[in-house]
């Protein structure tokens, strides 16, 4: 048990991207919410068959996780463009800093004119 728990920490300490992965959040809420549905469906009508109550339940484990993990994942993708987008963003404005930095100190004299401006 100490072992797991040792390596769960230090992954967290790494930032190991699985621990955030969707699939992992959307399968936990599949499973929490197709049993929730599937408890209060039995207590509804008590006298439904347990063979087609397992199937309702896999089916819907598998579609609420399925849908889940694709919110998830859809949200994380918008995240990540848009901190790519920002960071382009961030590099582009150093560039220009950087360019009219030298164009100030008399390095750079414009693109196509030959070496050093002649």
């Amino acid at each position: 048990m100490s072992g797991n728990a040792s390596e769960e920490g230090l992954l967290m300490q790494l930032g190991n991207p699985s621990h955030f992965d969707p699939a992992r959040f959307g399968v936990m809420f599949g499973l929490v919410v197709a049993s929730i549905l599937c408890w209060l469906l039995l207590a509804a009508l008590p006298g439904v068959n347990p063979l087609w109550l397992v199937v309702l339940w896999l089916v819907l484990v598998c579609t609420l996780a399925a849908w889940m993990t694709r919110r998830l994942q859809a949200r994380l993708e918008r995240r990540e463009a848009m901190r790519a987008a920002e960071m382009r963003e961030i590099e582009a404005r150093e560039r220009a800093r950087q360019m009219e930095e030298a164009k100030a100190d008399g390095r750079f004299s414009g693109f196509g004119r030959g070496r050093g401006g002649e």
